[in-house]
């Protein structure tokens, strides 16, 4: 074994290669096992926010079911997807107790929602809400830059779609959907 010479206080001593190599390698291993460490918390998700996804699949429930704003032939049993009849807008209180019918979450209410029907031209049919309360309420915290657990997040999203007049012409017109829940 090679030993090295080194100088403390006036005396002579000794110090072996290895125990130096293996301070050297002890401060690797550990540099790699943090380095590791880091790079694992920084790819587990904490968080796992479904809000979006949320309010995607009530617009999606709206345009393509049964029970929804689609079309439904009851002669054929057939829904219609995307094609919207402009008389569920004009009567818009039967539409709301339609929505609630449809999509019910019980006592907790935990979306809101604003339908807005228009034209190509982007002339205003109508409005519906689903759960108008809660929505006249959370809109206001949606707007605020406040977020975190007390407050709400607003999901807009307009949609292609074909407007049905009742004597059976159809033209191009655009569902605004406004989708509000609370961040908790």
């Amino acid at each position: 074994m090679i030993k090295f010479r080194a100088f403390f206080t006036g005396r002579k001593a000794f110090i072996d290669s290895t125990w130096i190599f293996l301070f050297f390698r002890f401060i690797v291993v550990c540099a790699v096992a943090i380095a590791m460490v880091i790079l694992v918390k920084t790819y587990i998700a904490n968080d796992i926010d479904i809000q979006e996804m949320h309010a995607d699949l009530f617009a999606y429930n709206l345009l393509n079911e049964k029970d929804g704003l689609s079309y439904y032939d009851a002669s054929l049993d057939r829904v219609y997807p995307g094609i919207i009849l402009v008389s569920l807008f004009q009567d818009t209180a039967i539409l709301e107790e339609k929505l609630v019918a449809r999509m019910d979450y019980g006592d907790h209410p935990i979306i809101a929602a604003e339908l807005q029907l228009f034209t190509a031209e982007d002339e205003l049919l109508g409005t519906v809400y689903y759960n108008k309360e809660w929505y006249e309420r959370w809109i206001v915290l949606a707007r605020v830059f406040w977020e975190g657990a007390g407050s709400t997040t607003a999901y807009a999203q307009n949609k292609t779609v074909l407007l049905r007049s009742d004597d059976g012409t159809i033209k191009p017109g655009i569902l605004q959907i406004t989708v509000v829940m609370p961040n908790s």
